[in-house]
């Protein structure tokens, strides 16, 4: 699994440029941003029962995975703010997927770290995003339990350059739609352009795992030619492999006998 290192010292799996660290920055530091800080964390909501049972969010704040500072008004109803809510929703979903508690507890550690007066950290800047903006934002949590969040496009752009990483997902702007019913808080893309048949045939080869090494010719702002290498199971067919591609270049190294590397370096013209 990729991982990147941040200016604050922390580790990323989805790859954030220095223009996230400077944004991220301004907002949890820049009193101007005191509205905001005050609309997503003022604890003015109310659960009911058919939305969360008592005991459960009693137990919930007294393993750790819900916060217990929390707010009742005068008639003894427990408020909470947004990110609350935010949280909650993604506690739910994942409590779907079949995680417990303590699995949730690392979700919770690894993604909310709270920074000046915004609790919830980047979660509350990328809901901020989803809020205003409608930016498609998503919690990924991977197989260690450990959970970050981003928005699709620094999603798509490390899936492209490092390749799939295997997570759950969490809808964000889903969440704030429940939360807010009657605002508008489905995703907007605004980044993705059409692709044609070839530069998606590009894509997916880069995101093969056996490629080694890949070169495009380009003219006119069009891919004409493509050359790749692939690197095959050392007991593969040979005869099997010489079929696969029209051009294409089958090497072999053996070493005291036993074969090494098999790999194919293959050609492709695009019309």
């Amino acid at each position: 699994m990729t991982e990147f290192e941040s200016i604050f010292g922390n580790q990323y799996r989805i790859e954030k440029g220095q223009e996230f660290f400077k944004k991220f920055g301004q907002y949890v530091t820049d009193e101007t941003n005191s509205d905001f800080w005050t609309f997503f964390n003022l604890k003015y909501f109310r659960l009911t029962e058919k939305t969360f049972s008592y005991r459960i969010i009693s137990h919930w704040e007294k393993v750790g995975i819900l916060s217990n500072v929390r707010e009742e008004d005068s008639t003894g109803w427990r408020k909470y703010s947004v990110m609350d809510l935010v949280w909650l929703g993604a506690i739910k979903q994942l409590r779907m997927y079949g995680l417990g508690l303590k699995e949730i507890l690392s979700v919770r550690r690894s993604l909310i770290v709270g920074m000046n007066k915004v609790e919830y950290g980047e979660l509350e800047f990328y809901t901020a995003l989803a809020y205003v903006n409608n930016t498609p934002v998503s919690v990924l949590v991977f197989s260690d339990y450990k959970a970050e969040v981003g928005n699709a496009y620094e999603i798509l752009d490390s899936e492209i350059k490092y390749g799939p990483q295997h997570h759950i997902s969490i809808n964000v702007n889903g969440i704030l739609q429940s939360i807010f019913p009657d605002k508008d808080c489905k995703p907007v893309y605004t980044k993705y352009i059409e692709i044609t048949d070839d530069q998606n045939e590009i894509l997916e080869t880069i995101r093969n795992e056996k490629v080694e090494g890949i070169k495009i010719s380009v003219k006119e702002g069009k891919p004409v030619k493509m050359k790749y290498t692939v690197s095959e199971p050392t007991n593969s067919n040979i005869g099997q492999l010489k079929t696969k591609n029209a051009y294409q270049k089958v090497s072999i190294e053996q070493h005291e006998g036993k074969t090494t590397s098999v790999k194919r370096k293959i050609k492709k013209k695009f019309k």
